[in-house]
């Protein structure tokens, strides 16, 4: 097998040599979201009224969301399922009495 190039390890061991591309790992490494909110039900009344809900933490990139109601995975975006401003959801519609929400992220 071929390698397209040198080991990680050898990336930043060697720094002065790779010092743009280690950096560059760094720096991406470091972007990397800090923890991942799992099965969270965001808060807020099902009721068949209630549009809007609350999750614990605003998604980090906000399309890391993935929300699901009674088991649908549902669309991000402005004429779909529903919109994301920070931690706020607001759905198109509003579930119905005995729907559930369950939201995975990154954060």
């Amino acid at each position: 097998m071929t390698s397209a190039g040198p080991p990680i390890r050898t990336l930043f061991a060697d720094a002065k040599t790779n010092s743009g591309i280690a950096t560059a790992w760094i720096k991406w490494f470091q972007a990397l979201p800090t923890s991942i909110a799992a099965a969270e039900v965001p808060a807020g009344a099902i009721n068949g009224i209630n549009q809007v809900y609350t999750l614990a933490k605003g998604p980090n990139p906000p399309a890391a969301l993935l929300l699901f109601m009674s088991g649908h995975l549902q669309r991000q975006g402005v004429g779909v399922e529903y919109t994301l401003a920070g931690a706020t959801i607001t759905m198109a519609v509003a579930p119905g009495i005995g729907a559930w929400l369950l939201a995975w992220y990154l954060c």
